[in-house]
């Protein structure tokens, strides 16, 4: 078992706040302006207590370290002044601190004005999102009327911005184009923007009226028709984007600043803000509309083209034309899903006219994953519309940017001149629903989805008859009674999973200190919260991501990709040739399609071998009735927090789920999954809440024990599947940890930690399982110190175990290991930790190997260093570890505290610090800490484990292996050259007691004896030449 410690549960006290057939080319025609909280939106935090307690009624809770806004959505600060005001000046231009946007959270107030003499609209933050780098985007809810909207984008420096105002006769929207740093200029959309483009269909294979669809099912998983497997993969909810902008688009963009009085050395800048925003208003579409996936930008940068030519898509899409084929390389390099052209032009021929053009696709042609955006009419949803394309979304039925559609049919009152859609084709399949939408809203103003053309208001949806805008359906179900269906939602739903999947994401590389984030996190995700290897991959936990519903959680794993270049050895990142030295980066991302809001999937990992094991101590027990009256079905739930595991296999390319486990005498809150362990096909999971009598709520707790049978896992039967707590309040389970040893007939070994027995001294119930089926208890492991909680944590690896009692001596902590000897876990000793004091809570997390012993400290560090935290590693020696590091990187900040998870593969130590803020507040890292260590036969084993093994000799006991040894070749006695017979003799000759100096006591001990005979052994036959 390779590090399969599942790390404290941690909980926060939370305050929340928190297509025309398949390969249509569709373009964007521009005309006049005219249900429950979302999975995406996130809470506040307030701390709690001084440091983590077991306090179960409570459930465990940490003083979050952070600066925290306790202040109602709605309550003006101090001064009513202490919020970000961006109004407009008597030059037309808005000035602001970008340090006051970048500081914003959800719930924050910020005042927009964009005309002079008008009152600034008061806004709150709805959503906030972190993208790349320092991306940034924050969707505006008006706090004085309802449908006025706005959204803020933040990137390289440089704040963009929009605005709209619904209202008769497409009502008005505004862009803040940037100018510079903290400086923006309101403009307003234009009535008169180009129109369409044409329709081009590219062979991407044969054409279905309904499109074939991508080979992701509609939760992002590889599957085939109704019976999907559930794979991980490089399934994602969120598109990566590449945006190109022209070096003619760039000359014209410091044209336009130059002539605002800015900078002209902003101009990049300028650009890459606003594919930020354009980006960011698409994911508020997708979240308006209730479909799961968003995009963010993955990289903007700049290509050499003049845009001489008729259609700019198409040059662009072409990998080999010779024209800016670069793009397809860069494509590759940052994992980007699909690319964005944007250009100062639509192309030379002046008879085209369009401010946007893309490829209708249906997730399941990459290669056609292109649209081209013309930079003077960006700035509102243009991107939305040309990727919403991208993913096979049509135009409502009828419409026509060229004036050449039907006549117009009004919804009542017609007055309003709201044009109703067409009806939708009838196919073989069903009647094609994937258009946009029109319709009057309660306050008797047009709107129009972001896939419809005028007339109406522009809404930041996608149709969807399921969501309502202004008290109307925002969509027409695909059964509508008129023949109209509308529903990109529905169609989006079943084509991004495919879309996100074109690439697998790059994750970013955040600094040369090891620190590892994973693609697509935000704030409170608590990456890094557990952590697992099988010696090949890492596998991290992020309990409270949010891609499935709050809280669902999500899983990483990360492999050591190893790039084609040799390392520089500077530390720089590069190869010295401007190459990049690769290491452990993201490969998958696991977010299964089952989980439900709270789940917390990942808040306990394990791996081993092929198989990866999650918890989901906070999943619910479901059981699906069928409703007497309509006879549908429907889930109720039985059990909250019952818990659930889930067991995953490798199939070569991915991870795929094998298993889901969920015992049916589970009840409310017994934490199944809580802790999970696996070693050479044995299964063991934890449910420290579990009660021996439900009625008494007396949290004895207990471990559950499965072996895999060949096909899946099945539980043990009696008393050897089933391991109980001693004693009322003990949580046994909390922490387990499984081991093996042996070949044919292996056998293996079960620990189970109950951190709360003997009031609160801990211990850990060992067992060993005969033959791997027959349990036979131990003698119970302590470390009889007073509120010890010792059996925290556990970690095992073949016969070594570690085991944590963060709460000894004062929260000091502690930490032993032991060894199974003659079938009884004797311990060997208790591991010290160099400056340690109170509150360091040392043995929060542990992990062993065959090398090294990794224990974490995540509450280490005093002054400035402020629960900080550090690792100790341990080297094996002899029979014993000795310290050899302790570890605290140097990007961590106060709060972070890493250690709160460990694991190792090889001589590299994991560690999570799943509280630190690298990609928003508490959204977690894991850092890839090298152990030092000599490897003078480069087989990535320390030497001196070498010798201990061994593997390598070390006859004059320099530390050295021998076959590493080089200088004077002292065991060429005679001088020759060469190590053979003749120095056999002259050293018999020596043989026993010599005075000193003699040349044949080559370990200089005053003897010759066996000791230089090895050493004259292990260079036999071997050539050497004399050191002067």
């Amino acid at each position: 078992m390779k590090a399969t410690m599942r790390t404290p549960q941690t909980r926060m006290t939370l305050a929340l706040a928190l297509a025309l057939g398949t390969g249509t080319l569709a373009a964007l025609a521009v005309g006049p302006v005219a249900k429950d909280r979302s999975a995406m939106e996130r809470g506040v935090a307030t701390s709690a207590m001084s440091r983590v307690a077991l306090d179960v009624d409570r459930e465990l809770e940490v003083d979050l370290k952070r600066p925290m806004r306790l202040q109602e959505p709605n309550a003006i600060r101090p001064g009513d002044l202490d919020h970000p005001v961006l109004a407009v000046a008597r030059d037309g231009r808005i000035r602001f601190d970008v340090n006051e946007v970048l500081a914003l959270e959800v719930g924050d107030r910020v005042d927009l004005a964009v005309r002079r003499g008008t009152a600034p609209h008061r806004f709150q933050v709805k959503r906030a999102r972190r993208t790349t780098g320092d991306g940034r985007w924050w969707q505006l809810e008006s706090m004085d009327e309802e449908l006025v909207a706005a959204t803020l984008a933040h990137r390289d420096g440089m704040v963009a911005g929009w605005m709209q105002v619904p209202g008769e006769n497409g009502g008005m929207e505004w862009t803040l184009v940037p100018i510079g740093r903290g400086l923006v200029a309101p403009e307003a959309k234009a009535a008169d923007l180009p129109g369409c483009g044409g329709a081009i269909v590219p062979d991407v294979g044969p054409v279905d009226p309904m499109g074939p669809m991508s080979p992701f099912n509609g939760d992002g998983v590889a599957g085939d028709d109704n019976d999907v497997e559930e794979c991980a993969g490089c399934a994602a909810t969120v598109a990566d984007i590449a945006f190109f902008y022209t070096s003619l688009c760039l000359e014209k963009e410091v044209e336009r600043i130059e002539e605002q009085g800015g900078d002209p050395k902003d101009a990049p800048s300028a650009i890459v803000a606003v594919c930020e925003l354009e980006s960011a208003n698409c994911s508020i579409t997708m979240a308006n509309s209730e479909v799961p996936f968003g995009t963010r930008p993955v990289y903007v940068g700049l290509v050499e083209w003049d845009e001489k030519s008729d259609s700019l898509l198409g040059p662009f899409t072409n990998p080999s034309d010779g024209i800016i084929d670069e793009v397809h390389e860069i494509r590759d390099a940052v994992g980007a899903d699909a690319c964005s052209l944007v250009s100062h032009t639509d192309g030379e021929d002046p008879a085209v006219g369009y401010c946007g053009l893309a490829y209708v696709v249906n997730g399941n042609s990459a290669e056609f994953a292109f649209n081209s955006l013309v930079r003077g009419c960006m700035g509102y949803s243009l991107f939305a519309h040309e990727f919403g394309h991208n993913i096979g979304l049509l135009h409502a039925v009828g419409d026509s940017a060229t004036g050449d559609g039907p006549p117009c049919d009004p919804w009542e009152p017609t007055w309003v001149g709201c044009c109703k859609p067409g009806e939708s084709d009838e196919t073989d399949t069903g009647r094609r629903y994937q258009h946009g939408w029109r319709f009057v809203g309660s306050t008797t103003f047009c709107f129009r989805t972001v896939m419809a053309y005028s007339p109406g208001n522009r809404a930041l949806h996608y149709s969807n008859p399921e969501v309502p805008y202004d008290g109307e359906p925002t969509g027409s179900p695909e059964d509508s009674s008129d023949g109209r269906a509308a529903d990109n939602a529905g169609w989006a739903t079943l084509t991004m999973p495919g879309t996100a999947a074109y690439r697998c994401a790059v994750p970013e590389q955040t600094g040369t200190d090891g620190r590892l984030i994973a693609g697509g996190l935000q704030a409170y995700d608590f990456f890094g919260i557990s952590i697992a290897t099988n010696g090949l991959r890492m596998m991290a936990g992020a309990s409270r991501h949010d891609a499935r519903g709050l809280n669902a959680g999500a899983a990483y794993v990360f492999e050591d990709f190893l790039d084609d270049g040799e390392d520089d050895g500077d530390g720089d990142g590069d190869d010295g040739d401007g190459g990049d030295e690769e290491g452990w980066l993201q490969s998958a991302k696991v977010t299964p399609t089952y989980l439900r809001e709270g789940d917390r999937f990942g808040e306990s990992i394990a791996a081993d071998g092929d198989f990866l094991v999650i918890g989901s101590a906070r999943a619910g027990r479901w059981v699906t009735e069928i409703d007497k009256d309509t006879g549908e079905e429907y889930d109720v739930l039985e059990a909250a927090s019952a818990g659930e595991v889930s067991v995953w296999f490798w199939s070569g390319d991915y991870y795929c789920l094998l298993q889901r486990i969920q015992p049916e005498d589970l009840v409310d809150n017994d934490w199944f999954g809580h802790s999970v362990a696996i070693s050479d096909g044995l299964l063991v999971i934890g449910a420290p809440r579990r009660d021996v009598d439900p009625d008494d709520n007396d949290e004895t707790g207990a471990a559950y024990v499965y072996r895999f049978d060949g096909v899946q896992f099945e539980q043990l039967s009696g008393e050897d599947g089933f391991l109980p707590g001693d004693d009322d309040g003990d949580l046994s389970g909390w922490s387990v940890a499984a081991g093996t040893e042996g070949g044919n007939f292996p056998t293996r070994y079960v620990m189970v930690g109950a951190p709360e027995a003997d009031s609160g001294r801990g211990k850990v119930v060992p067992y060993i399982y005969i033959s791997g089926v027959d349990a036979v208890r131990r003698g119970d492991l302590d470390l009889g110190a007073q509120d010890a909680n010792f059996g925290w944590s556990i970690a095992m690896e073949g016969r070594d175990a570690v085991v944590g009692a963060p709460e000894a001596d004062d929260a000091t902590g502690a930490a032993v290991s032991y060894r199974v000897i003659d079938n009884e876990f004797d311990q060997i000793e208790s591991l010290s930790f160099s400056g340690s004091m109170p509150g360091d809570r040392f043995g929060a997390a542990v992990a062993v190997s065959t090398n090294y012993i990794a224990v974490g400290a995540p509450d280490s560090g005093g002054d400035l260093f402020d629960l900080v935290g550090a690792i100790g590693i341990y080297e094996r020696s002899g029979n014993g570890w000795d310290q050899v590091q302790v570890v605290r990187p140097s990007g961590l900040e106060p709060g972070d505290r890493i250690g709160e998870s460990v694991a190792i593969v090889g001589n590299i130590v994991f560690a999570g610090a799943p509280l630190a803020d690298d990609a928003g507040p508490l959204s977690g890292v894991v850092y890839a800490v090298q152990i030092q260590f000599f490897d003078c036969n480069e087989n990535l084993i320390d030497d001196s484990i070498d010798i201990y093994l061994g593997t390598s000799e070390d006859f004059n006991l320099d530390g050295i292996p021998d076959e590493c040894e080089t200088g004077d070749c002292a065991a060429d006695l005679n001088g020759d050259g060469m190590v053979n017979g003749e120095d056999f003799g002259i050293l018999l000759i020596f043989w026993g007691p010599v005075e000193p100096g003699t040349p044949a006591d080559l370990n200089e001990d005053g003897e010759v004896n066996a000791a230089d005979l090895g050493l004259i052994l292990a260079s036999y036959n071997t050539s050497c030449e004399d050191t002067p």
